[in-house]
C-alpha cells in the first residue's frame, strides 16, 4: 500500500482476473466507488510457475513505482500517468544444467579440477538434474522435489542390486554442497547466482530420508552398516605376496597399509627422512632405541595427514626400492642424489609412480637394440624385478610427466587384489585396501593399545573415529565373554541343584 488517507493506494492481485496479474485499486471520492486499473506485470513466468528470488522483486519494484505515481495523480501533485511497461525484462533464471556448468567453469568454478571428489559432487548433481530437469530454474525447486530426488536414487539404486539408504544419503548431500557453492557466486551485475531462500531441503532431511527408507524398503528399520574386514592372519598375507605382483604395491602397502590409500600413493620422495643405520643392526627386539627414519603421509581437507616412524621393515622396503642396483626407483633417485651432492634442489618425485615399469635400464645396459651409436641412453622410470611388465624404455619427456603423477587408485585395486588371489585370500564384495585398515584396528584393539597410538596408527584427526567406526562393534571375543557371564550370572555353569524326591522326602 502507497500513501495513506483517502488517496492511498493498493497494489493487490484478483483472483477473478489473469492468475499472477497486479492490479492498483483506490478510492475515487467524486464517484464514491472504488477504481481497479491493470499492470502489464505478473507474478508468474510463461509456463504458470510462480516467480521467485530476483525476479519476483523486479516485478514487485516495477508495481510499487506504478502505485506511488498513481498515489501523485490521486493527491494532486503529478499529472495522470500514462500506461507503463515493466523497465526491463525479468532476467533469466539459473536452471539445474546452468548451475551445473557454472560450478566447472574454468575461471571461478569450484569444481572444476578432476578430482575424485569432484567428480562425486558433479555426478550427484547430474543425477538430481535427471529427475528435476535439465531446463527447471533452481528457483523453482521446492522442497518436496528434494523428496521424489531421494525416493527416486532408492528405486534406481535397488534395481541395480543395491541397498539403497546410504546412496540416496549421499546424493542429497553432494546436491547441497554444490547448490551452497552457487549462492556463494555472483552473478554479472554482483548478486548470488542463487538466492538463500531458493532450492532449499526440507527441514530435518535427513531424519525425513531415514523415516522413508525405513517404511518403504526397511520394514520399520535402517538397513544395518557393513564393515566388512580381513582377519589378522589376511593382512599378514597380503603384505608378503605384494611384492610378487608389482614393487609399487609392496612399497606402498609397507609404507602405510593401515593408512587411508590415497594418501600414501601421493608421497613423495622429499617427504621421506632416512637417517643412517648402525652397522651392524641390533637384534630384533633390541633395537628400540634405534631411528629407522620416518615419512610424512599428507592430508587433504578434513582428512588429516599423519607422520609415522618406520619399523625395521618398513626401512627394509624403502631400501630396497631406492637400490641403487635393483629398485625401481634407483633412476629416479640418482638423479636426486646427484642434485644434493651439487647442492641443487633434488628433482622431487612420487614412491608409486604412475605408467608401466620398463625391465632395461639405459644407464646400467647400455643403448637398446636399433639405437644410434652416438644416442644418449634415456632416463626412465626403471625395471621391476624380472617378470614383469613389458620391454620397453620410456623417453625422457615420458618420465618427467610422470614424475609427480602418482599411480591411480583404480590400478592399485587391481594390483590389490591380485595380490589377494596369490595370498589365497577369500573375495569380499567391496573390499579393497580398507579392508586391512580395519584389521589393523582391530589387532590394536587387542593389543590394547593407548586412545593416541590408535589415532596415529590410521592417520586419524581425533580418538573416537576409530572407536565408533573401524572397530567391529560386536567382536567375536566380546561375544563369547558376553556369552560366559551370561552363563555365570545365571549359575549355568554350576552343577544344576537336586531336586526334592517326592518318594524319599514322604
Amino acid at each position: 500500500m502507497i500513501g495513506r488517507g483517502k488517496h492511498k493506494v493498493r497494489v493487490s492481485q484478483r483472483l477473478d482476473r489473469r492468475a499472477g496479474a497486479l492490479y492498483l485499486r483506490w478510492r475515487d471520492a467524486a464517484a464514491a466507488n472504488w477504481r481497479v486499473r491493470a499492470l502489464a506485470l505478473t507474478l508468474v513466468d510463461a509456463k504458470g510457475k510462480p516467480l521467485a528470488g530476483k525476479a519476483r522483486a523486479a516485478v514487485l519494484e516495477d508495481a510499487m513505482r506504478a502505485a506511488e505515481l498513481q498515489y501523485a495523480v490521486n493527491s494532486g501533485h503529478a499529472p495522470a500517468p500514462a500506461r507503463r511497461e515493466p523497465s526491463a525484462a525479468p532476467p533469466k533464471l539459473l536452471t539445474v544444467a546452468d548451475g551445473i556448468h557454472a560450478v566447472q567453469d574454468a575461471e571461478r568454478g569450484r569444481y572444476h579440477a578432476p578430482t575424485r571428489y569432484n567428480k562425486g559432487v558433479i555426478a550427484a548433481a547430474t543425477q538430481a538434474m535427471a529427475v528435476w530437469g535439465p531446463d527447471t530454474p533452481l528457483a523453482h525447486v521446492r522442497r518436496d522435489d528434494f523428496v521424489r530426488l531421494w525416493r527416486a536414487r532408492m528405486a534406481a539404486i535397488r534395481a541395480d542390486g543395491g541397498v539403497g539408504y546410504a546412496g540416496a544419503m549421499t546424493t542429497i548431500e553432494r546436491t547441497l554442497r554444490l547448490l551452497d557453492e552457487l549462492r556463494e557466486m555472483q552473478a554479472p551485475d554482483g548478486s548470488a547466482l542463487l538466492g538463500e531462500d531458493q532450492a532449499v531441503p526440507p527441514r530435518k532431511w535427513k531424519e525425513k530420508l531415514r523415516r522413508d527408507y525405513a517404511e518403504l524398503y526397511g520394514g520399520g528399520d535402517l538397513p544395518e552398516v557393513q564393515r566388512p574386514r580381513y582377519q589378522l592372519g589376511e593382512y599378514r598375507a597380503l603384505l608378503a605376496k605384494a611384492s610378487e605382483v608389482d614393487p609399487r604395491l609392496a612399497l606402498a602397502m609397507a609404507i602405510g597399509a593401515e593408512l587411508r590409500p590415497v594418501q600414501v600413493l601421493r608421497v613423495r620422495r622429499s617427504q621421506l627422512t632416512l637417517p643412517p643405520l648402525p652397522d651392524p643392526l641390533p637384534p630384533l627386539g633390541q633395537d628400540d632405541a634405534v631411528d629407522y627414519g620416518s615419512v610424512v603421509v599428507k592430508g587433504r581437507g578434513k582428512k588429516g595427514g599423519v607422520t609415522v616412524y618406520f619399523t625395521r621393515g618398513q626401512r627394509a622396503a624403502v631400501e630396497a626400492a631406492l637400490h641403487p642396483e635393483t629398485g625401481y626407483l634407483r633412476a629416479l633417485e640418482r638423479e636426486y642424489q646427484a642434485a644434493l651432492a651439487e647442492d641443487r634442489d633434488p628433482p622431487d618425485y612420487v614412491l608409486v609412480p604412475a605408467g608401466r615399469l620398463a625391465q632395461r635400464d639405459p644407464a646400467a645396459a647400455g643403448p637398446r637394440a636399433g639405437a644410434k651409436a652416438d644416442a644418449p641412453a634415456a632416463p626412465l622410470i626403471p625395471t621391476a624385478p624380472t617378470g614383469y611388465g613389458k620391454q620397453r624404455v620410456q623417453s625422457a619427456a615420458w618420465v618427467e610427466k610422470r614424475r609427480l603423477t602418482p599411480l591411480n587408485e583404480r590400478t592399485m585395486n587391481t594390483l590389490f587384489h591380485r595380490a589377494r588371489e596369490l595370498a589365497g585370500v577369500r573375495e569380499q564384495p567391496g573390499l579393497a585396501w580398507y579392508g586391512m585398515r580395519r584389521a589393523a584396528t582391530d589387532a590394536a584393539d587387542d593389543l590394547e593399545v593407548s586412545a593416541g597410538a590408535l589415532m596415529h596408527l590410521g592417520g586419524w584427526s581425533n580418538e573416537q573415529t576409530p572407536r565408533d567406526i573401524y572397530r567391529e562393534r560386536e567382536r567375536e571375543t566380546h561375544r563369547r565373554a558376553a556369552r560366559a557371564a551370561r552363563a555365570a550370572i545365571r549359575g549355568e555353569d554350576e552343577p544344576p541343584n537336586e531336586l526334592p524326591n517326592a518318594e524319599t522326602d514322604a
